[in-house]
């Protein structure tokens, strides 16, 4: 890298594998070090091998939807979204990401007023077959072209009877 564009760059962390030569990983009791001064190139190297197994999936899936028209595909999830905001139970539940806006996204998080109930609703929610992740304490949705209307009212319906 161009000395000046390595001192451009914002460093938050680092990978300690990348900072070993070959010799390091070669020993059979190597200690992790890493080196001193500012960072390299190496530094930025990215964790793990390269995955080519799954070129070919990805670059299908990208297809896919280049096909369905990405403008379409962002007005569909717009609709999801708006979908689930209106139907929330906001005596319930407490919407903590924006609902509408530019900084509103495909990515809706809902926090249960007892937040404690929220991973007990998590588990209610995988079991009638709706996926959500728990994140920091709240419950996140992400609703995509491969989901349906039927999709947001039976989660929906799952939430809004707890």
């Amino acid at each position: 890298m161009k000395p000046d564009l390595l001192e451009s760059l914002q460093y938050n962390q680092t990978y300690w594998v990348a900072e070993m030569t070959a010799e390091d990983l070669g020993r059979e009791r190597s200690p992790v070090h890493l080196p001193e001064g500012p960072p390299r190139a190496r530094t930025y190297d990215v964790f793990g091998t390269a995955n080519f197994f799954n070129f070919k999936p990805w670059a299908a899936s990208v297809e896919y939807l280049l096909k369905q028209d990405i403008d379409r595909i962002a007005i569909y999830d717009g609709q999801l979204v708006e979908q689930f905001i209106g139907g929330i139970d906001t005596k319930k539940y407490d919407l903590t990401s924006p609902a509408s806006g530019p900084a509103r996204s495909t990515i809706v998080f809902i926090s249960h007023r007892d937040p404690g109930r929220n991973q007990e609703i998590q588990r209610k929610l995988r079991d009638a077959g709706i996926e959500v992740a728990y994140r920091k304490g709240q419950l996140r949705f992400s609703p995509h072209l491969y989901n349906t209307s039927a999709d947001i009212e039976k989660a929906l319906a799952v939430l809004n009877a707890r």
